[in-house]
């Protein structure tokens, strides 16, 4: 993410005919992970990002937009990431004795990763999970797509 940011307005350079008819938007978990994103988008475009700020989203530059998970509870959590969306019913769900693991670390042989939290648990229960914690993320993709005006 981070050479997509900072590439992008050089690598558009190289097309002559610009059919920016949508926005790129680049979505980050809000929690200490998005440091380097961050940070990048700070120093290439002067733009202050941290776990409290709380615009919407971010425009870049052209149509790259990035846009962060909803901040957390700022008492007890003022992170947070996608998972946070989902009550925790779902995150502690078991899978063949192995237990969720949110980070993007390795799993150990006692967990499973995000991928196959998404396909065995989210997809096959889609229809009893309550989706209504997206809102606010939801919210702030339509407010991107509401503020981009294609050339």
């Amino acid at each position: 993410m981070n050479q997509l940011i900072q590439r992008y307005e050089k690598d558009l350079e190289y097309f002559q005919c610009k059919h920016l008819r949508y926005p790129v938007i680049i979505l980050i978990d809000n929690d200490d992970g998005a440091k380097s994103i961050i940070n990048t988008v700070k120093k290439k475009f002067n733009i202050c990002i941290s776990h409290e700020t709380t615009k919407p989203f971010y425009p870049l530059c052209h149509n790259l937009y990035l846009v962060k998970i909803p901040e957390g509870d700022k008492l007890n959590k003022p992170t947070s990431d996608i998972e946070d969306l989902f009550d925790a019913k779902w995150l502690k769900t078991k899978i063949d004795g192995k237990s969720l693991n949110r980070s993007n670390n390795p799993c150990r042989e006692n967990e499973y990763g995000k991928q196959i939290f998404a396909t065995r648990v989210i997809l096959p229960n889609v229809d009893k999970i309550d989706f209504s914690r997206f809102t606010k993320l939801l919210d702030r993709l339509v407010g991107v797509l509401d503020h981009y005006k294609a050339p």
